[in-house]
This record gives C-alpha cells, structure tokens and sequence, in this order.
C-alpha cells in the first residue's frame, strides 16, 4: 500500500467545522499533513452546490483524490430504494470522487437489487459500511447483502469500519474474518468504554487491539482513520503507526 492510499477523512477535523469552517477551508492544511485522499462527508456541507464545485475545481487542480460519504441508506424501512440516491452520485460525479459509502438499510432478498444494477455504469466505486444500527451493522446481515449483490453481478464493495461492530455487540475480530473478501476500503478507529457509553478514540487509546484486526484485513485498499481528533497529534501519531507496518511507504 503507497503513502497515497492513506485516507483523510472529515470527521477528524470535526471539532474545526463545528467552530464555523467549511471542508474546503481545511484543504491545504491536510495536504501540509501529506494526505493526498481526502473523505468529504455530506453531513458537514452548509452549502451543498457550491461547495462541491470548489472542492472538485481544489482537488483537480491539487491532484487530490475525493471520497464521499453519505450518511444514508440504500433501502428505506418500506424497502423500497432511498430516492434521493440519483441525486448523490449526481453529487459524487460532480466532485470527481472515486468513492463513495452509504449503509445497507432495510433489505431482505435479491428482488431490491435491480435497482442497483446501473451502479456498474458508474464512473466511482460504491461501498456500503457497517454503521452503528441492527440493520446496516451486524454481520450476518451485511454478509447476506454482499453475498447477493456479487451473485446478481453488481459492483458493490464494503467499507470495514473497525470501531462500529462494538455499538452493535458485535466483535470485529469475527466481522474481518467473515467480511474480509469483501472489503475494499477500511476506516480506522479504535473505541473505548466509559462508563455505559462507548466512544470513539485514536488507535492507541481505545480498547481493541487494532493492529491484530488489520493483519486479517486486505493490504492493497485505501485505509482511512476516522475519528474525532487533535489534528496535530493523534492523526500524525496513528498515521505513522500504519506507516510503521509497512503501510504508506
């Protein structure tokens, strides 16, 4: 895996949105911090139009590669298919991304897969991730997806997200194991316990042996660390940790 497979992705810097920046204003601060793939996510646009034209027009001109996260489902509780759908990968081709992520949703068999089968006319590579919900992040039910979606013959990847099996009482060990085919993308982070609560931690300080859960994962996908963080510190800190496996040469 090449340094440039090394994914910044938006919910670190969300301390700095949240103070009234917008994603664009931190381009050039994470491509000081040698990023060179930034994960844009939906949920922080103030303006959606605008913002995506001037992060596309930043990421043409930088060589920079977008991924786009939306927190939404594929499937709505009726089952039927979200339909708003068209209109993010509208947004994703207008920011040139190469990625993009939603969640499973409600989905029981094979016959809500048709309306997915022009996603492999799509000039990005669409994933779902294990989210924080029954539906959408226990791993039979991602597996049963994945499963049918490759017998149906449509390009669908999964993003590994390493923190969220534990909001679902689930362990990530097992969900590497039985996922990993699967994978073509992976979010890192690491969780703790306080209390009755779990958080969301850099990978040093939580509670799972994250370097054990990425040796079972695939060593040529993009991996991203995503969490709430000091920019400074714990991301230069985890980002070199990767390194230190041999990750990012």
């Amino acid at each position: 895996m090449k340094n440039t497979d090394l994914v910044f992705n938006m919910l670190v810097a969300q301390e700095q949105i949240n103070s009234g920046l917008t994603q664009l204003d931190l381009f050039d601060y994470i491509v000081d911090l040698s990023f060179n793939n930034v994960e844009v996510r939906r949920e922080y646009f103030k303006n959606v139009d605008s913002e995506i034209e001037a992060i596309a027009k930043y990421s043409r001109d930088k060589n920079i590669t977008i991924f786009y996260s939306v927190p939404d489902v594929i499937f709505l509780e009726s089952g039927e298919i979200n339909p708003d759908i068209e209109r993010y990968f509208t947004e994703a081709i207008n920011l040139d991304a190469t990625h993009v992520k939603m969640t499973i949703g409600n989905y029981h068999n094979k016959t809500q897969l048709q309306h997915l089968k022009g996603l492999n006319d799509q000039p990005f590579h669409f994933t779902i991730e294990n989210d924080q919900t029954e539906q959408s992040g226990k791993i039979h039910n991602i597996l049963k997806f994945l499963t049918e979606v490759e017998q149906e013959g449509i390009n669908i990847g999964y993003t590994y997200d390493l923190g969220n099996f534990r909001y679902v009482g689930e362990n990530e060990i097992i969900g590497a194991k039985e996922l990993k085919d699967y994978v073509s993308y992976i979010h890192l982070k690491n969780v703790s316990q306080v209390n009755d609560l779990l958080e969301a931690t850099s990978l040093e300080q939580g509670d799972i042996n994250w370097r054990k859960v990425f040796s079972l994962l695939p060593k040529d996908v993009p991996v991203a660390l995503e969490y709430p963080s000091n920019i400074k510190k714990e991301i230069l800190t985890d980002k070199q940790a990767i390194e230190v496996l041999g990750y990012g040469d």
